[in-house]
């Protein structure tokens, strides 16, 4: 692990290194966890250092204020024991074809305020418009961040 991570004259330092991320996504919310040794075996293997994962809301907080992060926590260990570094994609949104964009399905049905309103659009990349700046969203929010971002510290 690294002590310190800067970014001087456009490269990364690591402890005051140049440090190149040489990184891959593996989603571990896709991959039986069984399997997450072989995958994270092939990706060093091909010469990365990092992979990245999304850590999808939706997945971990299925009901609003009951937290499961127990398989984000496993994979960010057995991501340890490979020998890897991690990036962490806490969201909110996750941009992975993951109904409501990674969004937990209690918001739709409890918080409607957060969704944008207006002309029905067509050909959208995404299924739903949420108003980022919403209060109660951005509320929303502060509980998920106060819940991963520790994790995603360790």
């Amino acid at each position: 692990m690294f002590k310190k991570i800067d970014l001087k004259n456009g490269t990364f330092q690591a402890d005051e290194k140049p440090f190149f991320v040489n990184s891959g996504e593996i989603h571990y919310f896709r991959i039986d966890p069984e399997l997450w040794d072989k995958h994270l075996k092939k990706a060093s293997e091909a010469g990365l250092n990092t992979v990245s994962t999304y850590i999808p809301w939706r997945i971990h907080e299925p009901s609003e204020g009951v937290f499961d992060l127990e398989s984000f926590t496993s994979f960010a260990d057995t991501v340890k024991k490979h020998g890897l570094y991690l990036i962490a994609r806490v969201g909110p949104v996750s941009n992975a074809e993951l109904e409501d964009e990674g969004l937990p399905g209690w918001i739709t049905e409890k918080y409607p305020e957060v969704y944008l309103k207006g002309k029905e659009l067509e050909n959208l990349p995404h299924c739903i418009l949420v108003a980022y700046n919403n209060p109660v969203f951005l509320g929303l929010v502060e509980k998920w961040y106060n819940k991963i971002i520790p994790l995603v510290a360790e």
